[in-house]
C-alpha cells in the first residue's frame, strides 16, 4: 500500500483520463434497457475541457438485478461470455420517470435515480435507501496516474477509462463507514475484505492466486459481479475509507452486475442466477478421500484400502498414484477396490489439444471415478486468455464426468478457478498447512470462497514432521467439517508397521470422520439445499445472521449447513472463546441449552470440537457405516432441538428421493409429522429444563406422532 501511495503522489501525469461528467440525452431501447450518451471530462485543472463521449448502458434483467454497461463512444458489446450462463428473458415492467435534472427509473424493488450534472448514479431498496452509489464529482478528483484510487484531496472518479500503455476502465463508490464487504474468491487474509487491496486473476504457478473471483457482496444491501476475464484490480477502503473503487485492467470498457438483496443470503442466489447453478457433487464425494503417499504400485493401494477397512476407518475414495497410466490396464485392481467400497480418483494432466477429453475417457473407461486435475496447465501467458480457458476445461471435463449414470456420477477436484467454476465442482482449497499456526488462515480461504459463490470446496488434512499430535487432532476436526475432506499426508500411512507409533491422534480422526459418516443425511440434505442457492456449505456468521451485529466479526467460527455452529479450535491452548449469535442454542455434547448473544469460555480438550445446535433444528442420523454406499436410513435417528414452536426438515436422499418432516409444540404436546421411512425411526426431543424424551416407532407407513411435553 506504501507503494500505491508514493505512486499517486510522485509520479508524473499519464495519458488523459476520460471520466463521465454529465448525462445528455437517453432512448429506451427494449422494454427495459435504458442507453445514456453522457459527456467525459478530461483536464483535471480545467473541468470544462471535454473528452471522448461515452455510452452507458442499464439492463433491468429481473426486479432485483440490473446489468450496467460502459464504453467510450457509442459501442456497447453484445457479445457471448462462459462466465454467463443465466437467461432473462421476462424483463420487469420499467418506469422511466425524466426530470430536469434528474432521470428516475424503477423496474420492482430496483430504484434508479441519475443525476444530469455532475454524473452521479444511485441505487435505492424500496424504502428509498440508497444501498449503492457512484461517487461524488463535486468532490476534488484524483490525480490521474493512478485511476481511480483517491488521491489526497480523497476525491474520485465515478465511471470512466484511460487509453494509454495502462489501459483501463474504473468505477468507483461510496463506502459507508459501518458497511462491510465479503467474496473475491478464496483469500487467507481476512474474510470481511474492508480497507484491504485485491488484484483478481490467475498467476500460473502461485498457490495464492488460483481462485480469485470477480464478485463481491456488502451488507449495503447488494452484490457486484464485474464480468470481465480480465485482471481486476480493487481497493476497498484502503487507500481512502469512504470509496470502493474497481479497476478493469487492458480494456476501456465495463461490464457490471448489480443485485440488490436485502441481504447477503438473497444476492447469492441471484448471482447464481447469472454466472450458473453450482452442480452438487455426488453423495459419495462427501465421505472420505484417502491418499496414500508412500504407494508405488497399484499393489499398495489396494493393501492400504484393505487396511483402512480393518482398522474401521471410513472412507469413499482412494487416489491412486499419479504413476496410473491410461495405457496400461488396472480395471480389474479398481473393480477389487469397488468392492472395499472404494471409488478411484488419480491425479490427470489435461490434454490441450482434446481439452482433456480423450485420454480422460480412457481413465474412466478403466473405472476411474474421480480426476484430480489442475485446470490451468494447458493456459497462455494471456491473462483473459488463460481465465476462459479454465471454464473451457472446467466445462469439458465436467460434462465427460456426468455422462455416468446418475446415481454413479463421476467428480472433478481441481484448484483452479474463475467466475462461473463453481458449475464445475469439487474446488480444493489451495491454503497452504504446515502447523496449527497456519489453521486460521485455512479457515478463512475456506469462508471467503463460500462468499464468492462456491458452495462446495474441499480440503487437505496438513501434516507436520516430526508428527505433531496437537496439530494432527485439531486439523482432522477442521477438515472433517469442510464440504470434502482429502487425507493425503500422515493419517494415510496405515500398514500394520506404524500400529506402534499411534499418538492417540487416529482415535480422534475416526471420532469424527464417524460423526460425519453418521451425519451424512444431514450433510448431503444441506448441499442439495445449496446447490438450489448457491448458499455455502461452511458460511460465515455473518452470512447466516446478519442482523446480528456481532458477527461481522467473527471469522474463526463457521455455519456447516443450516443447523451446526463449529468453533475450531487454532491453537495449543485447549480453551476458546465462542459467540453465538443471538437465539437459543444447544451445546453438541452436553445437550445443555444456551441464550445466545454473547460469548462464552469454552473448555476444549484435544478430543473436543466446540459445536452448537441452533434451536428449533433437527438432526437427522443413520447408523455407522465405513463408506456412503452403505448407508442405510434404517433405524433412523432424528434429533429434535426445542427453540422454535414449528419447524421442518427435507433429508434429500442419494436416488433424488426425499423424506419430509414437520413439527408443530404446544405448550404441553409435541406433534410430529413425517413421510413413510425405510424402517424404524428413533425420536430424540432436546428441550428445555427436562430429560431428554426417546420415542421408536416404525415409520415404514409413515410418521404420526403426538409426545407429551
Amino acid at each position: 500500500m506504501t507503494s500505491t501511495h508514493l505512486r499517486t503522489l510522485l509520479d508524473p501525469p499519464l495519458s488523459p483520463v476520460d471520466w463521465v461528467s454529465s448525462l445528455e440525452t437517453f432512448d429506451v431501447i427494449a422494454p427495459a434497457s435504458i442507453l445514456m450518451r453522457c459527456e467525459t471530462s478530461r483536464d483535471f485543472a480545467d473541468r470544462a475541457a471535454t473528452g471522448i463521449p461515452s455510452s452507458i448502458r442499464l439492463d433491468f434483467l429481473t426486479d432485483c438485478i440490473l446489468r450496467l454497461r460502459y464504453a467510450p463512444a457509442a459501442a456497447i458489446s453484445d457479445s457471448e461470455s462462459p462466465m454467463i450462463a443465466g437467461r432473462f428473458d421476462t424483463p420487469p415492467a420499467l418506469k422511466v420517470d425524466e426530470q430536469q435534472t434528474n432521470l428516475k427509473l424503477q423496474a420492482g424493488d430496483l430504484h434508479v435515480e441519475i443525476t444530469r450534472r455532475p454524473f452521479e448514479m444511485r441505487i435505492c431498496d424500496p424504502q428509498e435507501r440508497i444501498v449503492w452509489r457512484t461517487r461524488d464529482l463535486s468532490a476534488e478528483v484524483i490525480h490521474p496516474n493512478e485511476v481511480p484510487v483517491p488521491g489526497p484531496t480523497g476525491g474520485a472518479c465515478a465511471i470512466g477509462s484511460r487509453n494509454s500503455d495502462r489501459q483501463c476502465a474504473f468505477i468507483s463508490l461510496d463506502l459507508n463507514h459501518d458497511e462491510h464487504i465479503f467474496g473475491l474468491g478464496e483469500s487467507t487474509g481476512r474474510v470481511d475484505k474492508r480497507e484491504t487491496f485485491h488484484l483478481l486473476w490467475h498467476e500460473a504457478g502461485s498457490s495464492s492466486s488460483l481462485k480469485r473471483i470477480p464478485f463481491y457482496m456488502s451488507t449495503r444491501g447488494y452484490g457486484l459481479f464485474i464480468h470481465t476475464a480480465n485482471a481486476v484490480r480493487c481497493h476497498i477502503g484502503d487507500l481512502d475509507p469512504t470509496a470502493l473503487a474497481i479497476v478493469v485492467d487492458d480494456t476501456r470498457a465495463l461490464d457490471l452486475f448489480v443485485m440488490v438483496g436485502p441481504d447477503m443470503k438473497q444476492i447469492l442466489p441471484h448471482y447464481a442466477s447469472i454466472s450458473g447453478q453450482p452442480i452438487v457433487p455426488p453423495r459419495w464425494t462427501f465421505g472420505l478421500w484417502w491418499s496414500p503417499v508412500d504407494a508405488a504400485a497399484q499393489i499398495d493401494v489396494e493393501a492400504s484400502a484393505r487396511a483402512l477397512r480393518e482398522r474401521q476407518l471410513p472412507g469413499d475414495v482412494i487416489n491412486w498414484p499419479s504413476n496410473l497410466r491410461k495405457e496400461d490396464d488396472h480395471s480389474a485392481t479398481i473393480e477389487r477396490l469397488r468392492a472395499l467400497g472404494f471409488r478411484v480418483a488419480t491425479q490427470y494432466r489435461l490434454d490441450a489439444a482434446e481439452h482433456g477429453q480423450k485420454s480422460a475417457r480412457e481413465l474412466l473407461d478403466q473405472g476411474v471415478t474421480a480426476l484430480d486435475v489442475d485446470l490451468d496447465q494447458a493456459a497462455t501467458d494471456d491473462i483473459s486468455a488463460r481465465h476462459r480457458s479454465i471454464l473451457g476445461y472446467g466445462r469439458a471435463l465436467s460434462d465427460l464426468m456426468g455422462a455416468a449414470d446418475e446415481q454413479d456420477r463421476r467428480a472433478l477436484w481441481t484448484t483452479t478457478a474463475w467466475a462461473g467454476s463453481q458449475r464445475y465442482p469439487i474446488h480444493g482449497s489451495c491454503a497452504s498447512v504446515a502447523g496449527i499456526e497456519d489453521l486460521a488462515g485455512a479457515l478463512r480461504a475456506l469462508l471467503s470462497l463460500g462468499m464468492s459463490g462456491f458452495p462446495f470446496c474441499g480440503l487437505d488434512f496438513g501434516s507436520a514432521d516430526p508428527p505433531d499430535a496437537a496439530f494432527s487432532a485439531r486439523w482432522a476436526q477442521l477438515c472433517l467439517f469442510a464440504s470434502h475432506s482429502r487425507a493425503p499426508h500422515r493419517f494415510t500411512d496405515v500398514h500394520p508397521a506404524s500400529d506402534d507409533a499411534d499418538d492417540g491422534s487416529e482415535a480422534i480422526l475416526r471420532k469424527y470422520a464417524e460423526l460425519r459418516y453418521r451425519l451424512m443425511p444431514y450433510l448431503y440434505s444441506e448441499a442439495i439445499a445449496c446447490g438450489r442457492t448457491g448458499l455455502p456449505l461452511l458460511r460465515t456468521l455473518a452470512l447466516q445472521f446478519q442482523d446480528d451485529p456481532t458477527s461481522m466479526m467473527i471469522e474463526d467460527e463457521f455455519m456447516f449447513g443450516r443447523a451446526l455452529l463449529v468453533a475450531p479450535v487454532l491453537d495449543r491452548t485447549n480453551r476458546r472463546n465462542v459467540y453465538l449469535p443471538r437465539g437459543v442454542w444447544f451445546d453438541y455434547w452436553s445437550k445443555q441449552p444456551v441464550h445466545g448473544g454473547h460469548w462464552l469460555d469454552v473448555d476444549a480438550p484435544l478430543d473436543r470440537l466446540p459445536m452448537y445446535v441452533l434451536g428449533g433444528a433437527i438432526l437427522p442420523y443413520a447408523p455407522l457405516a465405513q463408506h456412503t454406499g452403505a448407508i442405510r436410513l434404517d433405524p433412523l435417528s432424528l434429533e429434535l432441538y426445542a427453540g422454535e414452536n414449528t419447524g421442518s426438515y427435507t433429508i434429500q436422499q442419494a436416488d433424488g428421493s426425499t423424506l419430509a418432516i414437520h413439527y408443530e409444540f404446544t405448550a404441553r404436546q409435541l406433534m410430529l409429522e413425517g413421510d413413510p421411512t425405510p424402517g424404524e425411526v428413533e425420536l430424540v426431543i432436546r428441550d428445555f429444563g427436562s430429560k431428554p424424551q426417546t420415542v421408536r416407532v416404525d415409520g415404514r407407513e409413515g410418521l404420526h406422532l403426538l409426545v407429551n411435553r
